[in-house]
């Protein structure tokens, strides 16, 4: 709903420039979206502005975020670093059964440092 009133917002709009944007917004079904509405009103305006092949280069994989250029650089980092952390994470635990130990092992990491990280985003 909000990515078509954005759209709509940018001018006259065709069927076909909302059947492009519903088909990138479907192939980020699992996005975070950590910019919010800024981040959604500015991915339909690069698709809008660039068209749709253009915007699927611009815009993240799901469960990363996109860099937002509103927020100060440093919130940026932050937001950017977060989200690797936890796929990282997310992907390193899953794959060695939940096993601390070993996941801390093989990214080369102290143990107690990876379980804080594990606990800040909600990993164990």
């Amino acid at each position: 709903m909000l990515a078509r009133r954005f759209l709509s917002e940018l001018g006259e709009v065709d069927d076909r420039a909302v059947e492009a944007l519903e088909k990138s917004l479907g192939e980020r079904a699992g996005y975070l979206w950590p910019g919010n509405v800024r981040e959604l009103r500015a991915f339909v305006r690069r698709a809008y502005l660039l068209g749709e092949e253009a915007a699927h280069t611009l815009a993240p994989p799901p469960g990363l975020p996109s860099v937002d250029v509103d927020l100060p650089m440093k919130e940026a980092k932050r937001r950017w670093v977060d989200a690797f952390e936890r796929v990282y994470l997310a992907r390193l635990l899953s794959e060695t059964g939940n096993n601390v130990s070993e996941a801390a092992e093989r990214a080369e990491m102290d143990r107690g440092y990876l379980g804080q990280l594990a606990a800040k985003y909600g990993l164990r």
